[in-house]
């Protein structure tokens, strides 16, 4: 069953449960937030996933009572675009190839400001479809709904849980999601006690008693000495110049 316990989740303390944050490459104080409770995010045109279920995957984590985390569709757009965008590679994956999807985003070294984000779905080495209505094909599709819903919890500052058994019970932000498994649609408790906990409503969040900083200005941003490669529309002279650091997490398929 995966009931979501919302008052549950907010009584018990951190510390009892196993979610984890993404943190600073430069502080492991420093956890990765959006510094804002509304997220606009776009679609890149042309990514073979229906609408409504792109909007039903974010929907899900914005729906949790104990935080005041939204997220607001700003469109579809042209390949390319900057901003925090959701596509899907066809070809050329660059990531690992067992991964089916993988989420990155650019934050700020000093503070962990998180500033944009990007979800890639991995069609070059696997099928993604609605399971619901089928699981038949090879090579055996993945649920693109939890596939989704997973790589939002990234996009939002999670990183994989530390306690999962393989079981349909596991949270969603565990590391391994096997084919035709839809289980993984709505959150966990302990999903939504890591969500409540770095946006809680109306307060400042944290991860695991380490405080989420204030957003910082572009010169407070502090220097960075390494960054992945391109990401949406930003060049590595960019992020250099701004002090801003690419952090990425990727799912693998079971």
């Amino acid at each position: 069953m995966r009931s979501l316990l919302f008052a549950l989740a907010l009584a018990w303390p951190s510390a009892a449960w196993a979610w984890e944050c993404n943190v600073s490459e430069i502080d492991a104080d420093v956890p990765l937030a959006w510094p804002t409770r509304t997220i606009p995010y776009a679609v890149q045109a042309g990514i073979g996933v229906p609408l409504a279920d792109i909007e039903a995957a974010f929907d899900t984590w914005s729906e949790v009572s104990c935080s005041d985390l939204d997220f607001e569709i700003a469109g579809v757009v042209a390949p390319g675009a900057t901003g925090t965008v959701l596509t899907a590679v066809e070809a050329d994956w660059e990531h690992d190839p067992d991964a089916v999807a993988s989420t990155a985003v650019i934050y700020v070294q000093a503070t962990g400001e998180i500033r944009s984000g990007l979800i890639e779905l991995n069609h070059a080495q696997h099928v993604l479809v609605d399971v619901t209505t089928g699981c038949d094909g090879a090579p055996i599709p993945h649920d693109t709904r939890a596939v989704l819903i997973h790589e939002i919890g990234h996009l939002v500052g999670l990183a994989h849980t530390t306690a999962f058994v393989g079981g349909p019970d596991d949270p969603t932000m565990s590391p391994q999601v096997d084919p035709c498994d839809a289980t993984k649609r709505s959150l966990e408790p302990d999903d939504v006690a890591a969500l409540c906990a770095l946006y809680p409503i109306g307060a400042r969040g944290a991860c695991h008693g380490r405080a989420v900083r204030a957003p910082a200005s572009d010169d407070e941003a502090g220097g960075c000495t390494t960054t992945g490669g391109g990401f949406a529309g930003w060049s590595v002279f960019a992020l250099l110049l701004l002090g801003l650091k690419t952090c990425r997490n990727a799912r693998s398929g079971g």
